[in-house]
């Protein structure tokens, strides 16, 4: 009850005022039909047009519109319907985003912002906002964004470092059963647990950055995988890891055919194995 008040209120000013530049259906682009079945690293990126104080300005509005109502006027995650939502809304400042195509600990490329603001986040309240603002406006808001937390600006932060997910090994009883192993190895199975729905040992202990309850993924549950459900996604999310959450990062810890193959063992709690 408490996640669709919070919804509700968000909705409610998701609507772009009339004297606002909004995406009539000639601005969305012209992948739209098909990109409700992209996953992230799938959604084509528009062009990013220069970032200029108009830009900036634009990014404000939009996002006083659309987004403070739940991140805050701040930043902070601590808006007027935050208390009304589940999960909470990402706090900018601390800058701990999970969509990334980046190293654990790193700032997200403002490609990854792009993706993740235009196809927004399944089970959470944050809508694909590609349906209902142009390309430019979420250019603008993902700048305006990036205004929140000092680190964006910090010449010592590498915005780079992109992870090579490698080239996918044969799918086949052998590379299951090495997955499976290396789920256990690496304690996936901890959080996750034996049947790969969320519900490991340490599960009821876990919390992420603002020291709240956060739930393991469900396996058994694909619609609800942050990124969307395909088997690179779970390699991309085994190898940057979830900043902000329990979830580590293992690119530069494990060969990345092994995280392919903890990927097809993953893919095994949701469909047959092949």
């Amino acid at each position: 009850l408490l996640r669709l008040a919070g919804t509700a209120v968000v909705v409610a000013g998701c609507g772009r005022a009339k004297d606002q530049q909004g995406a009539s259906p000639q601005q969305i682009h012209p992948a739209e039909a098909t990109a409700a079945k992209m996953t992230f690293s799938d959604l084509p990126v528009a062009p990013k047009p220069e970032v200029a104080p108009e830009l900036l300005a634009e990014g404000k509005a939009v996002y006083s519109q659309n987004c403070a109502a739940g991140h805050g006027v701040n930043g902070d995650g601590k808006g007027d319907a935050a208390a009304f939502l589940l999960p909470k809304p990402r706090n900018f400042v601390q800058a701990n985003y999970r969509l990334r195509s980046t190293p654990a600990g790193h700032l997200p490329t403002d490609v990854d912002l792009f993706r993740a603001v235009s196809l927004g986040l399944p089970g959470t309240p944050m809508p694909p906002w590609r349906v209902m603002l142009s390309d430019n406006d979420r250019w603008a808001v993902v700048e305006y964004i990036k205004t929140f937390s000092p680190r964006f600006a910090n010449t010592n932060e590498n915005l780079s470092i992109v992870v090579n997910l490698g080239t996918p090994p044969p799918r086949n009883e052998a590379a299951l059963r090495e997955g499976k192993a290396m789920f256990t190895k690496f304690a996936c199975i901890t959080c996750h647990g034996e049947s790969g729905q969320g519900n490991g040992p340490s599960a009821v202990g876990l919390v992420d950055d603002s020291q709240l309850h956060i739930n393991p993924r469900n396996f058994s549950q694909p619609i609800a995988f942050k990124s969307g459900y395909a088997t690179k996604e779970i390699v991309r999310t085994i190898l940057t890891g979830f900043n902000g959450t329990p979830m580590l990062g293992f690119a530069g810890t494990i060969p990345n055919q092994d995280a392919w193959k903890i990927a097809y063992y993953v893919e095994s709690f949701a469909k047959p194995a092949t």
